[in-house]
């Protein structure tokens, strides 16, 4: 019920702002990859931009271009799973020297949720409730509404996102079976052409690298959906109706939430380079001291003649005949297996032979 000292809020309009539902539509791309990587964020429990990417179902839209080889298994797999593409596509990669190593936790009761997540879940529903109080605290109906709908997108975003977090717990497990423990390596090249090098097993290569994360009832899926499309239609309509003292708290909230969660700024300024992905996912970073060539990266993988040649099948690694740059690789592999302390950088090396091999028919002739 209004109260009668805060009802002329409501009237107060020396301005108008019209078109404010578009402003919901931004910030999708960021959004989207951001919670599209199932790495909890404290920021999910609030208000965000782009409710209409859970209603349309973009969060599980594959992000073409990503490309896996299995080095250990001579496969060669391009449907990278949702959630690792938008991962990868979430961090500061260091071209051809990032390694990761993947894997899962060994208590199913240790969850990969941060400290902070539960205080900024409380404070996310004392804020939520104010949200909707405030509006009709000063008879603003329309405010009320956008408010309402706005807190509904944020229920029906955390179902679907905990549902896809715990289908992925259960790939999780699967993989962690006996059978599928032997340790693979693995070259990723990604968007820009970069790779990164993966050690892991088979069993995370196979039930949670390259297969989708599924919710459990489809029913219950597609009912969140239909919610978050109602909520967003709602919200978006109602917005620009509501009175101006509202707008400006709803807009403004929204923005500020939306860009915490795109920058993650809980995470900012931390050392540690390890990513806790669903319940029981465990991504580690570490980055190799060359100057990125993939030379050098193959070099660290301890390649056997097997992995060479599969490397060689996908143009990863020049021809044989390429005699120059084999001879010097297997110099190279030497040094960083027996004296890494002794290891130049590729490039020059390569460069030196180059030369070398160049001024051959000069130092013949005299």
């Amino acid at each position: 019920m209004a109260i009668p000292a805060l009802v002329p809020i409501k009237s107060w309009s020396p301005f108008k702002i019209n078109a404010l539902g578009l402003i919901t539509l931004l910030g999708a791309d960021s959004i989207r990859k951001t919670l599209g990587q199932l790495v909890h964020s404290p920021w999910e429990y609030f208000p965000l931009l782009a409710g209409h990417i859970f209603a349309d179902n973009s969060i599980a839209d594959p992000i073409p271009g990503f490309v896996l080889y299995d080095i250990t298994d001579g496969i060669k797999a391009t449907d990278l799973n949702v959630w690792f593409t938008r991962w990868l596509s979430c961090q500061e990669l260091t071209s051809c020297q990032t390694v990761l190593k993947i894997s899962i936790r060994d208590s199913e009761k240790e969850k990969n949720h941060p400290p902070s997540t539960y205080i900024m879940a409380g404070v996310a529903i004392v804020l939520n409730t104010v949200l909707i109080e405030v509006p009709a605290l000063i008879g603003d109906w329309y405010g009320f509404a956008a408010s309402v709908s706005l807190v509904t997108l944020v229920a029906a975003r955390l179902h679907i996102l905990t549902t896809l977090r715990n289908s992925l717990g259960v790939l999780a497990a699967k993989a962690g079976n006996e059978t599928k423990t032997k340790r693979v390596k693995l070259l990723i090249t990604l968007l820009t052409g970069s790779c990164v090098s993966v050690h892991t097993t088979i069993g995370i290569t196979l039930d949670c690298l390259l297969t989708e994360a599924r919710p459990d009832s489809r029913k219950y899926h597609q009912a969140a959906r239909g919610v978050c499309w109602v909520a967003f239609g709602v919200h978006a309509v109602s917005l620009g109706m509501a009175c101006l003292a509202i707008e400006p708290i709803l807009v403004a909230l929204t923005l500020a939430f939306s860009v915490a969660a795109a920058r993650d700024w809980t995470r900012e300024g931390r050392e540690t380079k390890e990513a806790g992905v669903g319940s029981r996912i465990i991504i580690r970073q570490h980055v190799l001291k060359t100057t990125g060539k993939r030379a050098e990266t193959c070099a660290s993988l301890d390649l056997s003649k097997d992995e060479k040649r599969s490397l060689i099948d996908w143009f990863i690694m020049p021809r044989p005949s390429n005699k120059i740059w084999w001879e010097n690789y297997a110099a190279y592999e030497a040094t960083m297996k027996n004296n890494p302390g002794n290891l130049g950088p590729w490039g020059e090396l390569l460069q030196g032979a180059h030369e070398a091999y160049a001024l051959q028919p000069l130092l013949g002739s005299n």
